[in-house]
């Protein structure tokens, strides 16, 4: 088939995913839609799964992010060209989906492809903002300064951020969100699977980090998606600790202070991200 769409799902109703299952039912590709749970409360009743033709798969403990991923990789992996994941709390066109894979599925190089995802505010007059989804590969002050002293180091986590990008760009991004991406089956046999120490927060990171090591991970903003929730580790403290545990788990397989591939990788983007400014600047174009 054409692509594999997997979504993850923790105690969620049916109702709260329900938009974005008819928007994905919409889409006119050769298509499977997934829904792993995760929940240990709740369950989604058959007859309103079989409305949108679903593939429903109840688990019998909470795997994680990751591993209920690799769940639906294993299952397709020959099945299908492309993996589609999407968060419960995204919603994304029928029509951008499909521009999506047809860009990823038409270029050899690219492993992984990102939207621009605009956060949902509610309740914010402004409404809705760009969210923070493309990032350098973080160092330990990185995380540790964004998360408890954003104001007083505000220069040093915008450059991690990429505040400085022009989100209207194509760019090679090697640290995008996992909330909604696009996936090349053949890629995930080459690089493995979701890293299966990391049960939630920074299997992302280390996902995209692995597959942008050999091929092009790219924030493609000609395709937009909306994010409505904000993130659970600056709400809750359990969510906290399991960040700070992904975390010390992800530095103890990188590197904390020496990881010269980060050093490289990072580099490298903000000299491509340099590049485009420079000649826009150049130009006389609006920065």
């Amino acid at each position: 088939m054409d692509i594999v769409i997997s979504m993850v799902i923790y105690n969620n109703s049916f109702q709260e995913i329900e938009k974005c299952l008819e928007e994905l039912n919409k889409i006119k590709l050769d298509k499977t839609i997934c829904i792993v749970d995760n929940s240990d409360k709740t369950s989604l009743h058959k007859p309103d799964l079989n409305k949108y033709n679903i593939k429903y798969y109840k688990m019998n403990k909470n795997l994680g992010f990751g591993k209920a991923h690799n769940f639906i990789f294993k299952k397709y992996l020959d099945l299908t060209n492309v993996f589609f994941i999407i968060n419960p709390d995204i919603f994304i066109s029928a029509t951008d989906i499909e521009k999506g894979y047809q860009v990823i599925n038409e270029n050899k190089n690219i492993a992984i492809l990102a939207p621009k995802v605009i956060q949902d505010n509610i309740g914010v007059k402004e409404g809705y903002h760009l969210s923070s989804t493309c990032h350098l590969l973080p160092t330990p002050f990185n995380l540790f300064a964004k998360r408890f002293f954003p104001k007083f180091f505000k220069s040093s986590i915008d450059q991690y951020n990429l505040e400085f990008m022009d989100k209207e760009k194509v760019q090679f991004i090697p640290n995008l969100s996992g909330c909604c991406l696009f996936i090349k089956a053949d890629c995930l046999k080459k690089i493995g699977f979701f890293d299966y120490r990391f049960f939630l927060y920074m299997e992302d990171v280390d996902f995209v980090r692995r597959m942008a090591k050999y091929f092009d991970t790219l924030y493609y903003p000609e395709i937009t998606a909306v994010h409505s929730r904000g993130s659970l580790s600056y709400k809750k403290i359990k969510y906290l600790l399991i960040h700070i545990s992904s975390a010390i788990k992800y530095f103890n397989k990188w590197g904390w202070v020496i990881d010269n591939e980060r050093k490289e990788i990072n580099n490298h983007t903000l000299k491509l991200i340099n590049h485009f400014y420079i000649n826009k600047k150049n130009k006389g174009g609006s920065l």
